[in-house]
């Protein structure tokens, strides 16, 4: 046990430690897990963050808010999604997020229960056509 790493002196606190470092291989069934903290407290900013996961066809299987105690309105979310951070499509998506939004705590990617690939192959697909089509426009660049 550990003293003194509580926010609030009644609180109690337990953590465990699921990995000493690194991430997990991917297996083609994995779950990440993250934490994204609003960067303003203003109408649309969950939308803003959900827009992300939806413009990319990535499931979320959990959303929780939780506040920050930083004061009234200041929340953050944790968020697990199907698929690995190797995947392009969510590392893709995490980037974006920690762009709009400058703090993203990365939680890990984990194998998930049972032997189906939850990561959509429709949408890895799509995502790198349209990295395909991109990098052919860019290819017209000075032409």
């Amino acid at each position: 046990m550990v003293d003194g790493i509580q926010d609030h002196s009644d609180n109690e606190t337990r953590f465990v430690l699921v990995a000493a470092d690194g991430v997990p291989s991917p297996t083609g069934y994995d779950k990440t897990s993250i934490v994204v903290f609003q960067d303003a407290d203003r109408p649309g900013s969950l939308l803003g963050i959900l827009q992300e996961f939806a413009a990319r066809s990535l499931n979320l299987t959990r959303l929780e808010s939780r506040p920050t105690k930083k004061g009234l309105g200041n929340y953050c979310f944790l968020i697990d999604l199907e698929g690995h951070i190797s995947d392009e499509v969510v590392a893709d998506c995490l980037k974006n997020l920690h762009v709009k939004n400058g703090s993203v705590k990365f939680l890990g990617s984990y194998p998930a229960a049972g032997d189906e690939n939850l990561i959509s192959d429709k949408a890895t697909v799509k995502s790198e056509k349209a990295d395909s089509w991109l990098d052919e426009l860019r290819g017209r660049i000075g032409k």
